[in-house]
């Protein structure tokens, strides 16, 4: 269930130089599924959707960009309204991976980017075997993680779960689920992302 203009996470984008050694590592050890590639970017996926993780071959490691669910079109419409407000650059008003149906994508606090949107294709989804039901949240570590949050509440819509210490880390949501980004202070980095295994049994398989 969701409340606010984000309905669920929708996928990670990350930048790497060793491509095809991140999707053996995602195939074969976190049990992801190959559903698609398209220049230089490899798509996976856990539930039956196009993506929810994205490799892009780059000469440096750094993650790409985060992926959103908008609730429907017009939420679509009301955060492009709160971008533009925000006065934040957009980068292309057309959705950037393959498998969307609309959606757009702009630069955030501390140069993140999003990608908000709407429709994502469906994929065969693999039951009885291996990996997780789906992707969860990141975590990621902005140099002012107060202004992230206050960022996340007001453009994106996203509710406040939990706060550690005095203003330390902010758990964020826009569903039922406790939180689908989790923020602490850092040098502007990427931390991890994180997915909802089917069984306890699974964790012990990785």
């Amino acid at each position: 269930m969701s409340w606010g203009l984000i309905s669920e996470m929708g996928y990670v984008g990350i930048r790497t130089h060793d491509v095809e050694g991140s999707i053996w590592d995602a195939v074969n050890l976190l049990g992801l599924k190959e559903t698609g590639r398209e220049g230089d970017s490899v798509f996976l996926s856990a539930a039956g959707v196009h993506h929810e993780l994205v490799y892009t071959h780059d000469s440096a490691n750094a993650v790409d960009r985060f992926g959103l669910v908008a609730k429907d079109a017009a939420a679509l419409a009301e955060i492009r309204r709160r971008v533009d407000a925000e006065g934040l650059r957009v980068l292309s008003s057309q959705p950037s991976t393959p498998g969307v149906a609309e959606g757009f994508s702009f630069v955030g606090p501390e140069g993140f980017v999003f990608e908000i949107y709407t429709g994502m294709a469906k994929a065969e989804r693999r039951f009885g075997e291996f990996g997780p039901d789906r992707y969860g949240h990141f975590n990621f570590h902005p140099r002012d993680s107060k202004s992230m949050m206050l960022f996340l509440q007001r453009v994106l819509d996203f509710r406040l779960s939990d706060v550690i210490g005095d203003d330390y880390a902010y758990f964020m949501r826009c569903n039922a689920d406790h939180h689908g980004i989790a923020i602490l202070p850092g040098k502007g980095t990427f931390h991890h992302h994180a997915w909802q295994t089917q069984s306890v049994q699974d964790l012990t398989k990785l």
